[in-house]
């Protein structure tokens, strides 16, 4: 077996090159963040104070994300939340009461930025995304172009999307479609 097969690849391959090159406007950017930890912590009911002190901060309450140095904590749901670490970060230690899953290979994040990426993300996204409904630190699961995602603002004119591996290309291949007006 040549060491090309044991090579680790991007969920968009070639396509992320393309998706940073042509949107790379002034009113709206995309690229891939590959190769990010990716972990869902979820625990049984009344064991939120332990997880909290497995991850070191308070987690943050469904719909809403914090920021921990250099990772994103996502709360998803009840007793259900995603961190979004550098690749070199440490695995977080699970208990009896509090499971610890890396997902890092089922989800790709893209990050669109520029004062145009609320309306990228609105032609294929039935929420109101509008910073009045959807405010920075907010997060939601939701559809985007028909694909499954999650959805985080960052910043004013920021947003993470995480989006599964298989449909990546697919949501990569859209967002060049929709943003070509926003370049």
């Amino acid at each position: 077996m040549g060491t090309e097969a044991l090579r680790r690849r991007a969920p968009l391959g070639p396509l992320a090159e393309e998706l940073e090159r042509v949107c790379a406007g002034e009113r709206f950017a995309c690229h891939q963040d590959a190769f990010r930890q990716l972990t869902e912590l979820r625990c049984a009911d009344g064991a939120e104070q332990e997880a909290a002190e497995i991850v070191g901060a308070e987690l943050p309450s469904i719909g809403l994300t914090a920021e921990l140095g250099g990772t994103l904590v996502l709360g998803l749901g009840p007793g259900w939340w995603m961190t979004d670490s550098p690749a070199d970060t440490p695995t977080l230690p699970g208990s009896a009461r509090v499971s610890i899953v890396d997902v890092s290979a089922q989800r790709t994040p893209l990050d669109l930025a520029g004062s145009a990426a609320r309306d990228v993300i609105s032609h294929g996204c039935s929420l109101d995304i509008h910073p009045d409904h959807f405010a920075v630190g907010a997060t939601t699961q939701t559809l985007l172009a028909k694909a499954g995602v999650m959805l985080a603002r960052t910043d004013v004119d920021a947003y993470r999307v995480w989006v599964r591996a298989s449909f990546a290309r697919y949501l990569a291949a859209w967002i060049i479609d929709a943003s070509l007006e926003y370049r």
